[in-house]
């Protein structure tokens, strides 16, 4: 492992999360570091500067699907509109095991009642 790169989530605006490399004088919610190995950086196609952002949206994703934090929330964490955040979770395949098993349920619901 030869590269090291500090991720670390700053308050935003109304008190959403940031990330990125900056300087704040803010207080700051959390700082992480993770070394990554450079055979990792080049699988994932990714440079340096954008793996705080990548890391951010890893975690909010894993949040999302163990239903820790609300779609309401993956939004705000992002600073995303109802829509992204849709377009967002789509595009990770971030469901939750249980609003599969509801809508099975609520479509099977639905085909008794239209017979």
């Amino acid at each position: 492992m030869t590269r090291v790169e500090r991720v670390k989530l700053l308050p935003g605006r109304h008190g959403r999360a940031r990330c990125g490399i900056i300087k704040c004088k803010e207080f700051m919610a959390a700082t992480v570091e993770i070394s990554v190995p450079d055979t990792l950086l080049k699988a994932l196609g990714a440079q340096p500067e954008e793996l705080p952002r990548q890391t951010l949206e890893a975690l909010i994703i894993q949040a999302f699907r163990k239903g820790q934090i609300t779609h309401a929330q993956v939004g705000e964490l992002l600073e995303l509109n109802r829509f992204e955040t849709d377009g967002f979770l789509k595009n990770a395949q971030a469901f939750r095991a249980s609003e599969s098993e509801e809508f099975s349920s609520d479509l099977e619901r639905l085909r008794r009642i239209s017979k």
